[in-house]
């Protein structure tokens, strides 16, 4: 009975021992830079790349193994920031695990993000952030960075690196990218998006042409960071749509006004040259009647030879003025085209029946909207 117990307890002990070095799989993609370089970036992404190898809880694919792999599937990780092409990579790598950031700069301070996502599922497993006042002191950042991202509990607060009263806004967009963020009526910039923002309540439009806005009001926390997931819709909204058939109005309008404008001209340098070529037929008369006096046949030839290069002049604007009018009476049509056509959707928009599905960090529900 002795011996049989050694013998399982010396069985188990290999797996014990090589379960508790098991590591997890994991790929750290190019940092993307945003206010900042390239290089540094890149450096920034090799300093997490080290201190994760470092933590002795991942076993961390070598960048030169990981380009190369991916040279062969025809796959570029330079500008990954979405989480479906992370997963794709990682399922390329195979992966259990791959993290991704950016390196922000912000007036004077330095932002870092990485997020980690479970290849498997595509969801965001962990994500962590700090801010720095100098790129000098980017090593501490990343290795907070790297103790929150493998640390047991995920850590949301950002009172390490905020002012006092003060959270962080974090809005990205998985479709569209650079979307334009609009804070209280205010250009704030393009996702992705990370600000720091006194704590209260903020009206958000995200606008990008060719999608329909998205308008919802968010509260900043302080020491806290509210991070908004969103994607755009195709479409053309109804503020977009009377922004668009204005502008066709004025164009339109300016366009045809122009094309009047140029006919009017074509109309009287026309009939200036006509008038000059009649002229010159008189002349012409009284040079012939004029053949004994060889002065005034000087006179007259000199009159003729004047009314004839007026007249041509004339008729050279005239064909210029017929031709900038064709040029412009097409451009109006177009425009007064756009113009109907846009407020046909503006019309459409203004009496649609809209159920929009409005998503947030905490909730999920479908919202009636009827606009007039």
């Amino acid at each position: 009975m002795k011996r049989m117990f050694i013998c399982l307890a010396l069985c188990s002990l290999p797996a014990l021992v090589f379960g508790a070095d098991k590591k997890t799989r994991a790929g750290v993609l190019d940092f993307t830079p945003k206010g900042v370089s390239a290089i540094e970036a890149s450096a920034v992404s090799d300093l997490f790349r080290n201190e994760l190898v470092a933590s002795g809880k991942f076993d961390v694919l070598d960048r030169n193994n990981m380009d190369s792999v991916l040279k062969e599937q025809a796959f570029q990780q330079t500008g990954c920031t979405e989480t479906a092409c992370a997963v794709q990579i990682g399922k390329v790598l195979n992966m259990e695990y791959m993290l991704y950031g950016i390196v922000l700069k912000m007036g004077s301070s330095f932002y870092v993000t990485v997020e980690m996502i479970k290849v498997e599922t595509g969801k965001i497993e962990k994500s962590a952030r700090q801010s720095v006042k100098s790129y000098d002191d980017m090593e501490g950042a990343v290795k907070k960075l790297v103790a929150d991202i493998a640390g047991s509990q995920q850590k949301k607060e950002t009172e390490s690196y905020t002012a006092k009263g003060n959270g962080v806004l974090s809005i990205k967009s998985a479709s569209p990218a650079d979307v334009k963020v609009l804070i209280n009526g205010r250009e704030a910039g393009l996702t992705p998006f990370m600000q720091e923002m006194a704590k209260g309540e903020y009206k958000v439009k995200l606008v990008r042409d060719g999608y329909l806005p998205k308008d919802f009001t968010t509260a900043v926390e302080e020491g806290q960071t509210k991070e908004i997931n969103i994607s755009l819709m195709k479409g053309i909204g109804i503020e977009e749509a009377e922004e668009k058939r204005n502008g066709a109005f004025m164009l339109g309008m300016v366009s045809g006004g122009s094309a009047l404008a140029c006919l009017a001209v074509f109309a009287g340098a026309w009939k200036i040259g006509d008038f000059e070529v009649a002229n010159a037929r008189t002349d012409k008369t009284a040079y012939t009647a004029a053949k004994d006096a060889l002065a005034a046949q000087q006179l007259y030839t000199q009159q003729i030879d004047a009314h004839l290069s007026l007249a041509n002049s004339m008729y050279l604007t005239s064909d210029i003025a017929l031709g900038t009018a064709i040029l412009a009476l097409g451009w109006s049509a177009w425009m007064w085209f756009d113009y109907f056509n846009y407020s046909g959707m503006y019309e459409q928009r203004k009496k649609a029946l809209s159920i929009i599905p409005v998503l947030a960090p905490d909730r999920l529900a479908l919202q009636f909207r009827y606009s007039f």
